[in-house]
């Protein structure tokens, strides 16, 4: 991004101090100057305070005097703009206390108020507060936020030419440059770091929401895990208990070969679930729990209650033994005995004993099988 702005929104609001009308009291004034860009301004005020330190104490010499061990303070003093102020100085000299200067020692304070005319010979002098400023992800950036002072010799507003790669929307660190032009072109280049980032709460419930997915995540997967674990075991439950029924039938009937076997091996399912097109003690449907029983000793049926109407021989009601197949317009059972079946007779009631005339769908046959 680049801009160019008259800098009109930069205020320039220390108070300028000048002379009062008392020539007097104005010639009593010491006269300073520095420059409103010399980086180490206050050493060059320091240098000429002490030589009025000098000319007014007669007994030290500028030689006995350790410039950069000395302190100065300075009250009224703005190097915000130029101009002549009057300012309060308090030095500190140290004086060295041997022939070598190797070691100096601070004096008292030496106070005096003087005039300071602080000029300004060169292109524009910008300051910055920071050379590196953090923003928050998505915000507001502005580059006049980071100028601490902005003047020239002349004293008028620069403009200001701004360029930076900032984008808000993206974390990482970026580069503002700010150029200050002053009327005579001369011009003066600042560039700082802004770091894009988010705030640490922004941080912090994200990680929370992540780590809030991962524990869902996870107990989905314990969950699925232990779902699957179940199945597999009552699959191998199922199969064992399948496993079992065979042998047991095979024990029915190789003792008793009669059709009591069969209607035995039915009965011992009662209470499975009903389902449609199931045709294993999981869940049978009619014809599914007749055609299973029946595998079991070797007799091969057709898969609907349709066909297995046509299965075996057809005897009376009267003439009819545990173990023979009934059937009826689109449902088959088997027959124990005593005018009563098993069948696998609705979703609701599963596989249950009932009188063969309790189904009412119509053209009862009793099916010898074998």
């Amino acid at each position: 991004m680049i801009s160019f702005a008259a800098v009109g929104m930069i205020a320039l609001t220390a108070p300028l101090h000048v002379f009062a009308a008392d020539e007097t009291a104005t010639q009593s004034l010491a006269v300073y100057s520095i420059d409103i860009n010399d980086a180490n301004a206050m050493d060059t005020l320091k240098q000429q305070a002490i030589d009025s330190y000098v000319k007014t104490n007669g007994s030290v010499k500028e030689d006995d005097i350790d410039a950069s061990a000395s302190l100065i303070s300075v009250e009224g003093l703005s190097l915000n703009h130029t101009g002549l102020q009057t300012v309060s100085i308090s030095l500190q000299p140290a004086v060295y206390t041997n022939a070598e200067h190797t070691t100096s020692t601070l004096q008292q304070a030496w106070t005096t108020s003087a005039a300071v005319t602080v000029t300004s010979t060169g292109a524009p002098r910008v300051v910055l507060k920071q050379d590196e400023v953090t923003v928050d992800y998505q915000s507001n950036f502005s580059y006049a936020d980071n100028i601490a002072i902005l003047s020239t010799s002349s004293g008028s507003l620069p403009v200001i030419q701004e360029t930076d790669n900032v984008d808000v929307n993206t974390e990482g660190t970026y580069t503002c440059t700010v150029t200050a032009i002053d009327e005579r072109g001369q011009k003066t280049t600042v560039s700082y770091s802004v770091v894009v980032k988010k705030p640490a709460e922004v941080v912090r419930a994200e990680e929370e929401a992540a780590q809030k997915a991962a524990e869902e995540a996870a107990a989905q997967e314990a969950a699925q895990k232990a779902a699957e674990e179940a199945a597999a075991q009552k699959a191998a439950q199922e199969a064992a208990a399948a496993a079992a029924a065979t042998a047991t039938v095979s024990a029915n009937v190789a003792a008793n070969p009669t059709g009591s076997s069969i209607a035995d091996y039915a009965l011992s399912f009662a209470g499975s679930a009903y389902v449609y097109g199931g045709s294993s003690p999981s869940g049978f449907d009619c014809s599914g729990f007749t055609q299973y029983v029946y595998a079991a000793f070797g007799y091969s049926l057709p898969r609907t209650s349709y066909g297995q109407e046509a299965a075996g021989t057809i005897v009376s009601v009267a003439d009819a033994q545990p173990g023979d197949l009934v059937t009826y317009n689109g449902h088959a059972g088997i027959y124990i005995g005593n005018g009563q079946m098993v069948n696998a007779m609705n979703p609701t009631q599963g596989v249950a004993v009932c009188s063969i005339y309790d189904i009412t769908n119509g053209n009862m046959l009793i099916h010898r099988i074998g």
